[in-house]
C-alpha cells in the first residue's frame, strides 16, 4: 500500500502508470535470448480514508474464461464444423470463481451463447443458485446443450458469456462477468491466441530437425491452402531464419509420408500474438489425421508461440536424427492449418479475390470520438453491427433498426478496430474504424 499525501498529487487530473522491465533469458545462443518475464496487474484500488489493515477486497470474481466449447479445438472452419456437427461440441464447461471478501456471496449464474451475425436464435440458461464462502475459491462443472446451429454459409461467430449474477453489492463490478468468442472461420486451432512461452528445436542435430503437429480434417472435400504461424521475437531477431514448411500424412499415429514441402519460409513478427499466414504454392488434399510443421535449415531456435493454457502436447512430434518422438511439454503450438472453404478439391480460388463486400452502408465520422452514424440508404431491416480488434476478438456488438442509426462508442478504448455491418436486406460492410476520444 502506498500512502499518497503530497499536495501536488491531491488534485484533479492525478495520474500514474506502471512500467515493466523485461529480462532476457541468459544464453550463449543468440536465438535463445528471449523475453523471460510476464507481468500481471490484478487490482489497483485508490480511495480516501483507508488504513494499512484495509486489505480485504469486498469482491467476488470469475477468474477464468469458459474457454472453447469444442471438444478438441478452440476454432474450426465453419464448413467443416457443419459436417462434423454436435459430435465435436462439449456438453460440460467449467466455472472458476474466487471470493476475496469476508462475507458469503450468493449467486445465480447465467450462461449465454449469442450469434454475432445472422438472425438465428442463441442459447441462454440460468444455472443452479449457489453460494461461495468467505475467501473461498470455487471450481465446478456446468452443463449446456447447444449445437451452434446457423444459416450462415462460410463463417460464424458466437459470443459466449458467463455472468455470476450476484445477489449483493460488489466492490468491483464487471469482473463477475466474462465474455469470450467461439470462432468458426477457415482454420483449425488448438491454441487460444496467446503465447505464454516459446517452443522449438535447438542443439546437436537440430540443423535438419523436423517438427510435426497433428490435426484431423473433418471435410475431405476441402483443401489445405495455407498455414498460420505465430513466432515469438528473439533478441535482435536472431531466430529469424529460413525453414521449409512441411505437410505429412499419418502413419499409425505418427508422421508418415511427406506430402508437401515448401522452401523460402521465414518467421515474420506482425505484432503481439499476430499470426503470419504462409500460403502453400500448391493446395493439398488431406484426409483424416495429418501433420503440419517445418524442417529446419539451421540449428537456430525458431521460437514458435506456445500456449500453456490448452494442452495438446500429445499431438506434437519432433525428429532429430532418429525416430519421431512425442513432445514432453504440456501446451499447444500456435500453428493453424487454413482451408480453402470452397468444398471442392481444386484448392485455391484462381481469381485470388476476397469475398465480395458491397459496402452499401456509410459509416462516419472516422476517426470517431463518442459516437458513429451508420447510413444504410434505402435498405431496411435489422442491422447487426460488430466491432472487433485487430486480433479478431469481438469488442462489442449491437442490434439496430435501419436504415440509419447512431451508435455510442464512448466506453470503448481508443485504437483501431474493424467494424462490420450486416442486415437482412443484404448489406455487408466491413472497414477500419479509428476511435480517438479527444
Amino acid at each position: 500500500m502506498i500512502n499518497i499525501t503530497d499536495s501536488r498529487f491531491l488534485q484533479p487530473g492525478f495520474q500514474f502508470r506502471f512500467r515493466n522491465y523485461a529480462s532476457l533469458s541468459p544464453s550463449y545462443e543468440p536465438s535463445l535470448k528471449v523475453n523471460a518475464d510476464h507481468w500481471n496487474i490484478d487490482y489497483v484500488y485508490l480511495n480516501s480514508g483507508r488504513h494499512y489493515n484495509d486489505t480485504i477486497m469486498k469482491d467476488a470474481s470469475l477468474v477464468k474464461e469458459v474457454g472453447s466449447l469444442l471438444l478438441n479445438y478452440t476454432a474450426m472452419p465453419w464448413e467443416h464444423f457443419k459436417l462434423a456437427g454436435i459430435s465435436t461440441v462439449k456438453a460440460i464447461f467449467q466455472i472458476n470463481l474466487n471470493n476475496l471478501s469476508a462475507d458469503r456471496r450468493a449467486f445465480t449464474p447465467v450462461f449465454k451463447i449469442t450469434p454475432a451475425w445472422g438472425s438465428d436464435p442463441g442459447f441462454e440458461k440460468s444455472l443452479l443458485s449457489d453460494e461461495v464462502k468467505a475467501f473461498q475459491t470455487l471450481k465446478y462443472d456446468a452443463t449446456f446443450n447447444f449445437g451452434f446451429t446457423s444459416t450462415l454459409k462460410d463463417s460464424a461467430l458466437f459470443e459466449v458469456s458467463l455472468d455470476m449474477n450476484q445477489a449483493t453489492y460488489d466492490l468491483i463490478p464487471g469482473n463477475d462477468k466474462i465474455v469470450s468468442q467461439q470462432v468458426f472461420s477457415d482454420y483449425y486451432a488448438y491454441d487460444d491466441g496467446s503465447a505464454e512461452a516459446g517452443y522449438g528445436l535447438v542443439g546437436e542435430g537440430s540443423k535438419t530437425g523436423k517438427l510435426a503437429y497433428r490435426f484431423k480434417n473433418f471435410n475431405e472435400g476441402d483443401s489445405l491452402y495455407a498455414v498460420d504461424f505465430y513466432f515469438n521475437r528473439s533478441f535482435a531477431d536472431a531466430g529469424k531464419k529460413y525453414f521449409q514448411l512441411a505437410v505429412w500424412a499419418d502413419d499409425n499415429n505418427k508422421p508418415g509420408a511427406l506430402l508437401h514441402t515448401q522452401s523460402g519460409a521465414m518467421p515474420a513478427y506482425n505484432g503481439l500474438n499476430e499470426f503470419q499466414r504462409i500460403k502453400l504454392d500448391t493446395a493439398q488434399v488431406v484426409s483424416g489425421n495429418y501433420y503440419i510443421g517445418w524442417i529446419q535449415t539451421t540449428a537456430d531456435f525458431l521460437n514458435i508461440g506456445f500456449d500453456r493454457q490448452n494442452n495438446h502436447g500429445q499431438d506434437i512430434y519432433y525428429k532429430i536424427g532418429g525416430d519421431w518422438t512425442m513432445s514432453s511439454f504440456e501446451g499447444s503450438l500456435m500453428i493453424r492449418p487454413v482451408f480453402a472453404n470452397k468444398s471442392r478439391k481444386s484448392g485455391i480460388d484462381p481469381t485470388g479475390k476476397l469475398p465480395e463486400i458491397n459496402n452499401l452502408a456509410k459509416i462516419y465520422p472516422n476517426p470517431a470520438n463518442d459516437f458513429i452514424l451508420i447510413d444504410a440508404g434505402d435498405q431496411s431491416g435489422i442491422m447487426r453491427i460488430t466491432l472487433t480488434d485487430l486480433q479478431g476478438r469481438l469488442v462489442r456488438s449491437f442490434l439496430e433498426s435501419g436504415p440509419t442509426c447512431k451508435v455510442g462508442i464512448s466506453g470503448i478504448p481508443k485504437g483501431i478496430y474493424i467494424i462490420g455491418v450486416r442486415s437482412d436486406s443484404g448489406i455487408f460492410t466491413r472497414q477500419k474504424l479509428i476511435i480517438l476520444h479527444e
